[in-house]
């Protein structure tokens, strides 16, 4: 194969991972670089938690010992009201300690190399990346270095979402760190029809350090344990088995050929990133610094609340508020999950807000009122009968735009003026749309052929020579994409 071909192909193998579906930004990473050769793809704390050790088992559930760890959330906002390690000029305390950490060792410059170039040659999306980060990176950092962790691993959202705390995979993997559902059930994070923590980036956060730390304890390697983390500890401990029998060494080098083609390229993909945000002006990219007006706190509720309310006290605006607290899946926060994420102005200005308002009559934080919807009522009749946009409707109730009729349950609306519904969560069913479990399949489905495809491409080089990619040819037993 020519030189350029081989270098083409190798990158395209390298540069694939899970398909990750974030409507606004073209170069986000579940997986792979868009537009690379004519391929498109769609796109904390020992101290604080008694966590016992977890060893999982193999492809299965962990074996613990029995001590009930505190729920990453607990955790994580437990850290998040400690005070800084120290107060240096903006964002460089924290720069200074992520480049510092030189924990997890480089790979060979064969894996890394190309992959360092192409991220350097595309400084928007590391740039965009950063700015979603803004919010809660330093709580990210803070938490893995009284972990004992390495501070890098901070780094890991960058290749798994962009940072973006609504990114979700064809196979279901959601949030920053990319949980699949039963992952993040194994470790805590609540997920019903009204809040996914996996959506949160701080309560995953917690869950996220300490399934790495469960996987490092287990292969006592950060190579194998980052490839464990996207590929699942039973398939590293696999390749391990055959890499012996074949005389290999039992690293990540010496186990590659047995890896999946998309764990092939995770682990050079971060170190990629790693050694780039190691020292950003040699490799020519400019990372905006965060900044300290944009940190988050935990901020308590005594009432239930809906997010545009809460912005509009806050001052702010309800995008905004939505995606600093993207795990809250229906605007509506009740019940024993009362507390959002806000900057500390934002913060301030609710408190003052609800401060404002005179003891015979507290302000109300909630505008949204609870409906049962009529079986099989589609979802233009309901918004007509409750004088709402549907758009809007779809918005505050998480409805996808494919999905029409309602199956049953509870929709949440705006109230009258002057109308008062308190909720009452027990009395509220979880809302099902019809089609929602095809629309499920449809997306296994994409993340199956992007799978075939890369196997293809390794198994035929020739295919690729002659000018083949999976978009642009049909082959036996392959079926087209749409």
């Amino acid at each position: 194969m020519a030189p350029r071909l081989v270098a083409w192909a190798g990158a395209a193998l390298l540069l694939a991972g899970c398909v990750t579906t974030q409507p606004s930004d073209p170069y986000l990473l579940g997986g792979r670089l868009p537009d690379l050769a004519g391929l498109s793809f769609t796109d904390a704390d020992a101290a604080l938690t008694t966590r016992p050790a977890v060893v999982p088992a193999e492809d299965g559930e962990p074996v613990q010992d029995g001590t009930v760890a505190p729920a990453p959330a607990t955790v994580i906002a437990q850290a998040a009201t400690r005070p800084a390690p120290a107060a240096l000029p903006e964002g460089g305390d924290m720069w200074s300690r992520l480049q510092a950490s030189n924990l997890i060792a480089p790979l060979p410059d064969e894996l890394a190399g190309a992959l360092i170039r192409d991220y350097a040659s595309r400084p928007d999306f590391l740039a965009r990346a950063m700015q979603r980060s803004a919010p809660y990176l330093h709580h990210i950092v803070d938490a893995l270095e009284r972990q004992g962790l390495p501070a890098e691993l901070a780094l890991l959202p960058v290749i798994e979402s962009g940072f973006d705390p609504r990114a979700l995979s064809p196979a279901a993997a959601s949030g920053i760190w990319q949980f699949i559902p039963e992952t993040g059930r194994r470790y805590g994070l609540r997920q019903d029809w009204l809040r996914d923590e996996r959506r949160d980036p701080l309560a995953a956060t917690g869950a996220a350090l300490s399934y790495l730390s469960d996987l490092y304890r287990r292969f006592g390697d950060w190579h194998l344990a980052l490839a464990a983390y996207n590929c699942g500890e039973g398939c590293v401990a696999r390749a391990i088995d055959r890499a012996r029998a074949n005389g290999r060494t039992p690293d990540f080098v010496g186990i590659l050929p047995w890896l999946p083609t998309e764990t092939q390229g995770y682990v050079p993909r971060f170190v990629a990133v790693r050694t780039i945000f190691r020292n950003p002006v040699a490799h020519g990219v400019a990372l905006p610094a965060p900044s300290r007006s944009q940190r988050i706190v935990l901020q308590q509720l005594d009432r239930d609340a809906d997010l545009a309310t809460v912005a509009r006290l806050a001052g702010a605006a309800e995008d905004d508020i939505a995606m600093l607290n993207a795990g809250v899946l229906r605007q509506v926060v009740a019940g024993d999950g009362r507390h959002l994420w806000l900057t500390e102005l934002q913060a301030r200005r609710l408190r003052a807000a609800l401060a404002a308002a005179p003891d015979n009559a507290p302000a109300s934080l909630l505008r949204l009122k609870a409906v049962e919807a009529r079986p099989s009522e589609p979802l233009g009749a309901f918004a007509a009968r409750h004088n709402i946009d549907v758009a809007r409707l779809r918005s505050i109730n998480a409805i996808p735009a494919s999905l029409s009729t309602i199956r049953s349950g509870t929709l949440f609306v705006p109230m009258q003026v002057a109308e008062t519904s308190p909720l009452v969560l027990a009395s509220l069913s979880p809302l099902r749309m019809q089609g929602e479990e095809e629309l499920q399949r449809q997306r296994q489905s994409l993340t199956a052929t992007a799978s075939r495809d890369e196997a293809l491409m390794a198994q035929h080089p020739e295919w690729v020579e002659s000018g083949w990619s999976p978009d642009r040819l049909q082959l036996p037993g392959l079926r087209r994409r749409r």
